[in-house]
């Protein structure tokens, strides 16, 4: 729906918002604005007066006044103040534009959109714009998710038109009263979203933050997507471009530093938070048990399909139980470049009827919750959460020393642990799980205790982390 048309807003001595809005920044070129406290002065209250006499002199019908759905509200419609002044920014005052590729954060309900709805108590305004095509989802263009956010969508004909549409609403939605409204400009990727991020804060003099969020450093990576290749050369443009870059782990961090000497001052492990009560809790939406009935017995793991995940060693570990036990099921989820490898050695070892594969669903504590070991050896950091969500759900684990189960778990007591990628050392202690539930009850409430007694679960504390990481860009 249309915003209603301001009768005065091409009468520049009767705007009192651009005229008060000139003035201060007139005020502030001469140096005799003090930044610590802004004093509205007696001319803005008499030309607001002004302004409200005029309107009740007009008839009815020239203001449209009909009301609008929240969900067609734009941000250019629902808010009527200035555009911050100064460079410093609190939790009251900081609006973010975000430039993002996840379209999770526009499904209800999914962990992408709970935490910005989170986010939004701590800043004052996010807006969000997804760099998607036409299709990708079954969405209004613009969204008001709550009083303070607002997302929209680009739908682009193609890939390489998101950024230039993404441009484009950034211009027509975030212009405001004269000025530009957002303090700092989030590019949640190094690609499409970083290079619209780059020129929209360059043309409006805003700090420019980049996340990385995903290994681009591993070796399939490349092979995941076609336009990955070019993706890689605009990394490096975007980088140099940035005034701060915030990473998931050490291990970004480290590999970036590499390649990037001058970003050791700018560069931050963004904070992580490890929902473990919200996994607990989880409803199931699916149960392998059902879907693959043939099991009694479920061997579940979760792999990035890398060299660092130590799937095969996984596959070789399990193979003699899966021959000698045609009721028990290993079920693989994940993707990634050693998938080909996989499968061949599946076949190879003669239990293809036993292995199942399933892509990475966007939560993986329903395959949890309805399996009866995880298998985990991988030692890539960015798949430590899996340890994680299975001790939070009571699943058994046998997992590497190597990974964070090695810091959390007690060989022996609240988990199985192989000090390498050992297939033998799998083989063994799949066994002892086999034949022994009680083992696996009692380890599972084990490493349940343990996690929730280790890992921090003050999420405002988080948040408050999370926002600070931000603001340190200003």
């Amino acid at each position: 729906m249309a915003a209603p048309r301001d009768p005065y807003s091409d009468i520049p001595s009767l705007d009192p918002s651009r005229r008060a809005t000139d003035d201060l920044n007139k005020h502030i070129d001469e140096g005799g604005l003090d930044t610590d406290i802004v004093i509205l002065d007696e001319k803005i209250g008499a030309r607001i007066a002004e302004r409200e006499q005029l309107e009740e002199s007009l008839p009815v019908e020239s203001v449209d006044s009909s009301p609008q759905a929240p969900e067609e509200i734009l941000a250019r419609d629902a808010r009527q103040a200035a555009p911050i002044l100064e460079t410093y920014s609190d939790r009251d005052s900081v609006r973010l534009l975000i430039f993002t590729q996840n379209k999770a954060i526009t499904q209800l309900g999914s962990l992408a959109q709970r935490k910005l709805i989170e986010l939004s108590g701590l800043f004052a305004e996010i807006h969000v714009i997804i760099l998607s095509e036409i299709g990708d989802e079954d969405v209004s263009p613009a969204v008001r998710l709550t009083d303070n956010v607002w997302m929209y969508m680009t739908e682009s004909s193609s890939w390489w038109k998101t950024g230039f549409d993404a441009y484009r609403i950034a211009n027509e939605q975030l212009v405001f009263a004269g000025g530009f409204r957002a303090d700092v400009i989030i590019a949640e990727d190094p690609f499409e979203s970083g290079i619209v991020g780059h020129f929209v804060a360059k043309k409006y003099d805003r700090p420019f933050q980049v996340h990385i969020l995903e290994d681009i450093f591993d070796e399939g990576f490349a092979a995941k997507d076609p336009h990955n290749g070019i993706r890689m050369h605009v990394l490096k443009y975007v980088i140099g471009k940035a005034d701060c870059v915030r990473v998931r782990s050490e291990y970004l961090k480290r590999r970036i530093l590499e390649s990037h000497a001058a970003l050791q001052d700018r560069i931050e492990v963004l904070p992580l938070y490890y929902n473990l009560e919200s996994w607990r809790d989880m409803k199931p939406t699916l149960d392998l048990k059902e879907r693959y009935p043939q099991f009694k017995f479920i061997i579940l793991h979760i792999s990035g399909m890398t060299a660092r995940s130590h799937t095969l060693e996984v596959v070789n570990g399990a193979a003699s139980l899966l021959r000698m036990y045609p009721t028990i099921g290993l079920v693989i989820v994940g993707s990634g470049p050693l998938r080909a490898a996989i499968e061949k050695q599946v076949i190879a070892l003669g239990i293809f009827g036993q292995v199942e594969f399933e892509p990475m669903p966007e939560e993986v504590i329903s395959h949890m919750k309805s399996a009866n070991v995880l298998v985990h050896l991988s030692e890539d950091p960015e798949e430590d959460a899996v340890i994680l969500e299975a001790a939070s759900v009571k699943l058994p684990i046998i997992a590497s020393a190597k990974n964070i189960a090695g810091t959390l778990l007690v060989h022996n007591e609240s988990g199985f642990l192989c000090p390498l990628a050992d297939a033998t050392c799998v083989q063994y202690h799949l066994k002892a799980f086999l034949n022994d539930n009680l083992s696996r009850t009692r380890f599972a409430m084990n490493a349940e205790e343990v996690v929730f007694e280790r890992i921090e679960q003050d999420y405002k504390a988080y948040l408050d982390a999370y926002r600070s990481s931000v603001e340190r860009c200003i």
